[in-house]
């Protein structure tokens, strides 16, 4: 097997599940990037290749390649587009290792300068982080810019109050997400800051100094849209939060970050320059500095090896004949999950029992409450999601508030409710983990979530939602942290004794007009505390119905 054909059948395995990966990143705002910076690194390497095609000739090279094949076929048997973008990035990465490039010089024959493996680095820019994370980078971007743009303002003595990510000044309301895109900026900043390294040869080790320097960039002028954003607001009147205005503003401090990324790549070109001793006769008869020498080799452009006649035609036939099989039973098992998703999506599947019916009273009035309405929905849309869903609407007489009391079912782990609320109208200013203390006989201590939200209306939302089992056990809130996600998302945590589909969330939902102070906070999250016990206690005196 010739490595032109070797390669293709690597790179074009995973290529159906790339192709709905990429599909699905295109609705993605912060991620429309992709084709860009995939035509560029294309480019580069047509230009810099030297078009000879060869098989990976290092073992770091070889595992690189045999991982992207377990993941390929990994992905291939879970249908899992995610997967099959990261067995592809593998695989560029290895295919890019394993080439040389040719640089040419103004009256010099071309000459290799090495691998070119830093050209699929760039690409890495594209595998979205897991669980959901790049949201959670999203609003810390937003609250960093927002309590940052509030010193400025307070430093010109222009009167505001910070609420979150939201903005109360005399003549109006504005949100950071209105007036920057921060988390667009920022991708499209780190896009240009990984071209710049890509396209100028920079040692690989260089690729967080770049990040860095584009996330600075990126944080920078988004103060800027916002600070200047409120001093034409109070100070002329002059709305710059939309229309054309707002665009104008955003692509000129686009630019202008652009340019600040251009300034510290020639900086980090000073700064991270191997050392020299050429030019000082003394400098060379003496010991080599090992530090000198380990900083030389750290930023330097490393050579491919010499390539090593290791692969023998009955090798390269028996590893084409393997590979060959191993893609078309992925592709094939690709097509084959990929109708059945399909088929799955048309509603072909039969709908997940309930665990549990509440009774319209399980919510019940009292000297405090009165519960104003109750409604079942089962198999709609609806902002608290599940197939299930019981909603009794509560006046709090005691708080004068209004509060919309929600049982969703059924999940199969934990399910993160801040999600449903995003994209509909608002704008997630906090989000912080409690750690529930309840006394009293029956009652049992877990985590809850409390979210607070903000509307261009001026209202506000408070959410604060929980996890039950099918015996009424309580299901910790995921921490936020790396630990806590794999213990609760990756291997169910402690939902690990729990079947599948046996998740009932429970959330509480009140708006007011105004923010809410911390004690008037508080009361909200002992109302979640009190509620859930009722249904708790509610769920384990009923038996679960039968499917």
């Amino acid at each position: 097997m010739s490595p032109r054909i070797f390669w293709l059948l690597v790179v074009a395995t995973p290529l159906p599940l790339v192709v709905v990966y990429l599909w699905r990143l295109w609705d993605i705002e912060q991620y429309s990037f992709f084709p860009v910076l995939f035509g560029a690194i294309a480019l580069l390497a047509y230009n810099r290749w030297d078009k000879q095609f060869r098989f990976p000739s290092t073992w770091p090279t070889a595992l690189v390649l045999g991982t992207s094949v377990l993941l390929q076929a990994t992905a291939a048997l879970l249908w899992s587009p995610w997967i099959a973008f990261l067995g592809f990035l593998l695989a560029l990465a290895s295919f890019f290792s394993s080439q040389r490039e040719v640089v040419e010089k103004e009256g010099q024959e071309p000459f290799s300068a090495g691998s070119l493996f830093y050209l699929s680095i760039p690409l890495w820019l594209c595998l979205r982080i897991p669980l959901g994370q790049d949201q959670l980078l999203t609003f810390k971007l937003q609250h960093i810019t927002a309590r940052t743009s509030s010193y400025i303002l307070d430093y010109l003595r222009i009167p505001h109050q910070i609420t979150g990510v939201v903005f109360d000044l005399p003549g109006g309301k504005l949100f950071v997400e209105e007036a920057c895109s921060g988390v667009q900026s920022l991708f499209a900043l780190l896009c240009i800051a990984f071209l710049l390294l890509a396209f100028n040869r920079r040692p690989i080790i260089l690729f967080p100094v770049y990040a860095g320097a584009a996330i600075f960039s990126a944080g920078l002028f988004n103060i800027v849209r916002v600070t200047a954003i409120a001093i034409a607001q109070e100070r002329y009147t002059y709305n710059l939060a939309e229309g054309i205005p707002h665009e104008a503003l955003g692509y000129t401090c686009l630019i202008a970050a652009i340019f600040l990324l251009a300034s510290f790549d020639r900086l980090f070109r000073v700064v991270f320059f191997p050392l020299s001793d050429a030019e000082n006769p003394l400098a060379r008869q003496r010991i080599p500095n090992p530090l000198k020498l380990l900083w030389n080799r750290t930023l330097t452009l490393r050579t491919a090896p010499k390539y090593r006649k290791q692969w023998q035609v009955y090798k390269n036939l028996a590893i084409g004949v393997l590979l060959g099989t191993i893609s078309l039973i992925a592709v094939g098992l690709q097509i084959f999950f990929g109708a059945e998703t399909v088929l799955a999506n048309q509603n072909t599947a039969p709908k997940p029992a309930p665990i549990w019916l509440p009774e319209p009273g399980t919510i019940a009035t009292n000297d405090n409450f009165t519960v104003e309405s109750y409604q079942r929905k089962q198999g709609e849309d609806d902002i608290s999601e599940g197939e299930y869903v019981d909603v009794w609407t509560v006046y709090d007489k005691s708080t004068q508030l209004r509060h919309r009391i929600a049982v969703s079912q059924p999940y199969k782990i934990y399910h993160d409710l801040c999600v449903c609320y995003r994209g509909t109208g608002w704008q997630q200013l906090s989000k912080e983990r409690i750690d529930s203390k309840t006394g009293g006989q029956g009652t049992v201590d877990w985590s809850y979530v409390f979210s607070i939200y903000a509307n261009a209306g001026g209202g506000y939302g408070y959410l604060s939602f929980s996890g039950i089992d099918r015996d009424g056990n309580p299901i910790d809130a995921p921490e936020e942290n790396l630990s806590g996600l794999i213990d609760t998302r990756l291997l169910s945590g402690r939902l690990h004794k729990t079947e599948a589909d046996k998740v009932i969330m429970f959330q509480i939902w009140t708006t007011t007009d105004s923010v809410l102070d911390e004690p008037q906070q508080l009361k909200l999250q002992e109302l979640q505390t009190q509620l859930r016990q009722q249904i708790v206690n509610a769920l384990r005196s009923q038996s679960a119905p039968t499917p």
